[in-house]
């Protein structure tokens, strides 16, 4: 995701292809495709800017107030999780040495991750005289019940960086044991639909971590989620081929739409891997994979619209910096608001400071980019700002839909809601 400017843009890299089986198994399935013309994907960066704006709609306080928005935020649990790792595994190269994915994925998803916790627990120790060796192994735990709010979203940046050496061994076992594609997709299925059947076992663990002794909900890094993330994320690098060519099927969408929805009002479905919470595993699979292809085919048709399909793009450009700091922006804004009407966080306060924390946030992304200290904090290495070059972050207009080539914003090569 990267330009001479020092833009972060990548396109979609062609590795050379792993060892390859006449039985046609996974690591074959998936040999990356050329890219498109332009080298980009639009509709995927729209993708990104939808999932992340419904992430912070589910960390917004609008879901604690209002049943209808509490409602609508179980639905959207069913495909929110999935949908990311789906797209994280377009985007995997199990091609690269194992010391290289795993130093490439450090700088682009541990290090934003341990940076602003590491800023929070200062800020903490400084402010509020806590008490930092009771602070850092909660933060280093790695878990959504272990990082507290404002920044347990960042539970997915250090999970994620996890998914990507896990799902580069199973490739790499895959093609060595030269496992047909249908066996290896079985063997995902199997381990997914079996992490969804016990995934209530890890919710409230027994585990002290420095000053904190409420229960917690997980392994370090979530360890504890890998059969599931991984099936999602291999079943995106499987299909990368489809979704580089993707055209939604209206008559296939109107159908998932309606299997979707007659599941979610049939059954009690509910899916929050943060919290462990797991309802009907089954049925939530299914409900998941027809998300999946709904919120592509969203995507799609809103990137075809000049003005939304660019918000949504430059959202999902700067996804890693909503997810950093969307519930953060939330709260002070909410508080703001409250303080200066001096009445409660009643809805109209809870929706406004929603609707503002997302543009705010990729607004603080666009500071980051442009600074050459931030983003070498922030950024991998690739992507940091070049002394001298001028790096920019694109404007809206720079998003909007373009001629056949396309040109313009590239991927990432990993999707940070």
């Amino acid at each position: 995701m990267r330009d001479g400017r020092g833009l972060a843009r990548s396109r979609v890299a062609e590795d050379p292809p792993l060892p390859m089986t006449s039985r046609r198994p996974l690591a074959e399935a998936s040999v990356p495709a050329p890219a498109p013309s332009g080298g980009r994907l639009r509709f995927i960066d729209v993708a990104k800017g939808m999932s992340i704006t419904l992430v912070a709609f589910g960390h917004s306080h609008l879901v604690v107030i209002n049943p209808l928005a509490a409602a609508a935020n179980q639905s959207l649990g069913l495909l929110r999780m999935p949908l990311f790792f789906f797209l994280s595994g377009v985007f995997f190269r199990p091609a690269k040495p194992f010391a290289t994915l795993l130093r490439e994925k450090s700088d682009s998803l541990l290090k934003p991750y341990l940076v602003t916790l590491a800023l929070v627990v200062l800020a903490r120790v400084l402010v509020a005289g806590a008490d930092p060796f009771a602070e850092i192994p909660r933060m280093l735990y790695g878990v959504g019940t272990s990082i507290d709010m404002p920044w347990a979203p960042l539970w997915y940046l250090a999970h994620l960086w996890l998914v990507f050496p896990y799902a580069w061994g199973l490739v790499r076992i895959a093609t060595a044991a030269r496992l047909p594609a249908w066996v290896s997709a079985a063997l995902l299925a199997a381990g997914a639909l079996t992490g969804l059947s016990y995934l209530h076992l890890f919710r409230d663990l027994p585990i002290v971590i420095g000053d904190m002794h409420a229960p917690l909900s997980g392994l370090p890094f979530s360890a504890d989620v890998l059969s599931i993330s991984a099936a999602y994320f291999l079943l995106g690098f499987a299909l990368r081929e489809r979704v580089q060519r993707f055209r939604p099927n209206p008559a296939l969408a109107v159908a998932l739409l309606v299997i979707f929805a007659a599941l979610d009002a049939a059954t009690d479905l509910h899916l929050d891997l943060n919290q462990r919470v797991v309802e009907q595993p089954i049925a939530t699979a299914a409900c998941s994979l027809a998300g999946i292809y709904l919120a592509l085919s969203a995507a799609h048709a809103l990137s075809a619209t000049r003005r939304l399909g660019a918000a949504f793009a430059f959202l999902g450009f700067n996804s890693l910096f909503v997810l950093l700091f969307h519930t953060f922006l939330e709260t002070q804004c909410r508080h703001l608001l409250s303080t200066l009407m001096s009445s409660r966080a009643g809805l109209g306060i809870a929706t406004t400071a929603y609707v503002w924390s997302v543009p705010l946030a990729a607004a603080l992304g666009v500071v980051i980019r442009r600074s050459a200290f931030l983003s070498a904090l922030y950024l991998p290495r690739k992507q940091r700002r070049v002394p001298g070059i001028g790096a920019r972050t694109p404007r809206l207009v720079d998003l909007e839909p373009q001629p056949a080539t396309d040109a313009g914003l590239k991927q990432s090569p990993d999707f940070l809601p």
